[in-house]
C-alpha cells in the first residue's frame, strides 16, 4: 500500500507539519511516539470493552481522539470521538465496530511510518 496522495495517506502531513516545524526527522519521531502510545491505548480500550466499563473506554478513547488529532491521524481522531461518544450514551452495541475501525487506521499509520523508515 502506498501513500503517494494527501487523500490515501492516514496522516494529515499539514498538521504535522506544522507540530514539528517542517522537520522530517521530528515529525517520524512524533509518529513513532503516538504508534507506541495508541498501541498501548488501544490495548487498554480492548480491555474496557470487554468489560463493558463505558467510563474506562470514554476516557481512552479521549486520549486517542486528542492524541490522533495532534498527529493529524484525522481518521483515528475521528473513530475514537464517534467511540467516545457511543461509550458516553452506552451505546455498547458501537464499541466493537468502532474499536476494528481504530486498529485499522493504527496499522495504516504504523504502515505509514514504516515507509518513512525505508
Amino acid at each position: 500500500m502506498s501513500f503517494s496522495s494527501a487523500e490515501s495517506s492516514p496522516i494529515d502531513l499539514e498538521q504535522l507539519q506544522q507540530i514539528s516545524g517542517n522537520d522530517p526527522e521530528f515529525e517520524q519521531e512524533l509518529l513513532q511516539l503516538f504508534v507506541e502510545d495508541a498501541i498501548a491505548q488501544t490495548a487498554i480500550l480492548e480491555e474496557a470493552i470487554a468489560q463493558q466499563n463505558s467510563q474506562a473506554i470514554e476516557e481512552t478513547a479521549h486520549h486517542l481522539k486528542g492524541a490522533s488529532a495532534n498527529v493529524g491521524a484525522t481518521s483515528m481522531a475521528e473513530t475514537a470521538a464517534q467511540l467516545e461518544v457511543a461509550a458516553r450514551h452506552q451505546q455498547s452495541e458501537q464499541h466493537h465496530r468502532l474499536f476494528k475501525a481504530l486498529q485499522q487506521g493504527l496499522d495504516e499509520v504504523r504502515h505509514y511510518l514504516n515507509g518513512l523508515d525505508s
